[in-house]
């Protein structure tokens, strides 16, 4: 029995505008932290305290490079500008605005679905902190 490739087409879900512009920011975080090495969400919150915009910045590097440890593999990120979104970076979108909204039996979800247990906390900060300069919901 073969499969029809109209019965399932590929998804090609596309981010409200918000979602995108945070997408879009953390794409190109992710493409400068391609060469650096992993970091434990763990050992980099220690790292950081501050809230001006040096902080901000260097919480966006830390959550790209936290991200292989907390998801087990490196996120699909597609190229800047991209409309469409891979899983990965409906899922960030999708945690980032249950953070955002306060909506924590949502953002509980998705981080149990995909986070272990000792870097959910780490993730879910370093995420806001990101996500508290963009537009979401």
């Amino acid at each position: 029995m073969r499969l029809r490739q109209e019965a399932y087409p590929a998804p090609d879900p596309v981010a409200p505008e918000g979602g995108l512009t945070l997408i879009n920011h953390l794409r190109v975080i992710g493409l400068r932290c391609r060469a650096a090495r992993e970091a434990a969400p763990l050992e980099s919150c220690a790292l950081i305290g501050a809230t001006d915009d040096t902080a901000r910045a260097l919480h966006a590097e830390t959550l790209m490079r936290a991200l292989p440890h907390a998801l087990g593999h490196a996120p699909v990120l597609y190229r800047p500008g991209s409309a469409a979104l891979s899983f990965d970076e409906a899922w960030i979108m999708q945690l980032a605005r249950a953070l955002a909204s306060g909506d924590m039996p949502s953002a509980e979800f998705l981080l149990r679905s995909r986070v272990p247990l000792h870097a959910r906390r780490s993730l879910s900060f370093l995420l806001r902190s990101v996500s508290e300069h963009f537009t979401l919901i």
